[in-house]
């Protein structure tokens, strides 16, 4: 235990080490002021010291701690709409992942955000939308995209509709200035 105090640098921050780790884990989680590295070394501790139940007690606490502290997009237009409430007629799903070029303003990237969030309104082959930017997960590096868009659409034919539309030419002609690179997928939604 004497250890786990070293490794942790001394019994600050209100951790009581006796108590145990999920003990401890558990008023992090509260507190949610735990630093980055501290929970490394507490995930480093551990995979060499505790069991496989221990370990992944801790682990998806330390998940959880991550998840709390990530920044959320805030704006109406990124609402998150579970699958099951998407549109019965929603057959297609498209992605749109977009990265901005190095020292776009957040001013410029408000403007796209919301210039795609109103596509909704002037298109109607767009059935639901959601958007936000991209968080980290379970990655370890910094996602290769941006922000994220995913709408919805009853068939691919209205995807080529909503593609050659002439409000959605217009927000490709009004933001592409800072895109760096784009991504674009479409799949079925539903079988």
């Amino acid at each position: 235990m004497e250890e786990l105090i070293s490794l942790l640098g001394g019994a600050r921050g209100g951790f009581n080490i006796r108590g145990g780790l999920k003990t401890e884990l558990t008023k992090a989680q509260h507190s949610f002021n735990i630093g980055i590295n501290l929970k490394r070394r507490i995930l480093n501790y551990c995979l060499l010291k505790f069991s496989m139940r221990e370990i992944l007690i801790s682990v998806l606490s330390i998940f959880l701690l991550l998840a709390c502290n990530q920044k959320t997009f805030t704006s109406a237009a990124t609402q998150q709409v579970p699958v099951s409430s998407l549109p019965a007629e929603a057959r297609i799903q498209r992605i749109v992942c977009f990265k901005f070029k190095a020292g776009t303003t957040s001013e410029a990237i408000q403007q796209h955000m919301r210039g795609f969030a109103n596509l909704k309104d002037s298109i109607s082959y767009i059935l639901s939308y959601q958007a936000g930017p991209t968080v980290l997960g379970d990655l370890t590096e910094k996602p290769e995209y941006d922000v994220m868009h995913y709408c919805t659409y009853r068939n691919e034919d209205e995807i080529k509709l909503y593609s050659v539309h002439p409000v959605h030419q217009r927000f490709i002609k009004q933001n592409k200035a800072i895109w760096e690179k784009v991504l674009v997928i479409n799949s079925q939604v539903r079988p």
